[in-house]
């Protein structure tokens, strides 16, 4: 286990050492749960709303290419609700990862760049809490939603230039989640849509 801690920190040192810019981010996450096969049938959910925030580096552009890499760290708010039969149901959920993505650059002007990415994610939760009524339950050991969530995520980014050391970020991008560490028969696929605005800063 520590040495699974220690992997996504060795990844940034590693990269930092060919990162040309440093970039942060801060958004909205509209997440949806699909809960299979659970115990009750039909459960209703509604997508909840929850924050996030990355820090992490952007890589040179491959030589003669509009392709360059992403490596960040992240902390994720995915959250869901239900109300039914009486039952008023709350997940809140806090999750850090390792994001990496692959970028092209389809639209260049002078000072603006269209974007689109492709990547994967791991995530871990770090806080887990499920409401049913007035009765709050930790679910931070639940094997449904512990251990490592895995996904692919795409995604489009609008960069700004405001001069030739920084620029401002808008970005969109889909993920989901799949749990690979639960056994049991009850799974949560996790699927979120992000809306997020960042900057960059040059390094070298």
């Amino acid at each position: 286990m520590k040495k699974l801690v220690l992997v996504p920190f060795l990844l940034l040192f590693f990269y930092f050492s060919s990162a040309q810019e440093v970039y942060f981010t801060h958004g909205k996450n509209l997440t949806d749960y699909e809960l299979l096969k659970m115990n009750v049938d039909n459960i209703p959910l509604e997508k909840g709303i929850g924050s996030s925030f990355e820090i992490g580096f952007k890589s040179k552009y491959i030589t003669n290419t509009s392709f360059f890499y992403t490596l960040g760290l992240s902390y994720n708010q995915l959250n869901a609700l239900s109300k039914t039969n009486g039952l008023n149901m709350d997940w809140k959920t806090n999750y850090v990862g390792l994001n990496t993505s692959f970028n092209y650059r389809f639209i260049q002007s002078k000072r603006s760049d269209f974007i689109l990415k492709f990547g994967t994610t791991m995530q871990t939760l770090v806080y887990g809490k499920q409401q049913i009524n007035l009765v709050q339950m930790d679910i931070l050991n639940n094997p449904e939603f512990s251990g490592l969530n895995i996904g692919l995520q795409s995604g489009l980014v609008y960069h700004f230039r405001i001069n030739p050391d920084c620029g401002v970020n808008l970005g969109y991008t889909y993920v989901q989640l799949f749990n690979v560490s639960n056994t049991t028969p009850e799974k949560t696929i996790l699927s979120n849509q992000n809306v997020s605005v960042g900057f960059t800063v040059k390094i070298k």
